[in-house]
């Protein structure tokens, strides 16, 4: 079903500055149609990949940027096999 595309979200979970001045952007991709009664969705992090967030937690998170998600897009299409529709 490579033509099936999956809806993706991808919002920022952390920022922080390393001890040399570097911004780290820590972004998670989270996945809207897989919600469930518990308020959980299905989402994936370059660490830990696949994984669950409640909405209570998303809704604070700000949407990423695409220079910022860019990697974790490249690996969900390229490693993990995804064809994304990006929202």
């Amino acid at each position: 079903m490579k033509d099936q595309k999956t809806k993706v979200r991808f919002l920022i979970e952390d920022q922080y500055q390393t001890k040399d001045g570097q911004t780290i952007t820590e972004v998670l991709a989270v996945f809207p149609d897989t919600y469930e009664k518990s308020g959980f969705l299905t989402c994936y992090a370059h660490l830990g990949q696949h994984s669950y967030a409640h909405t209570d937690y998303l809704k604070d998170l700000k949407p990423a940027k695409e220079e910022q998600y860019k990697s974790l897009k490249e690996e969900l299409e390229n490693i993990v096999g995804y064809n994304l529709q990006i929202l």
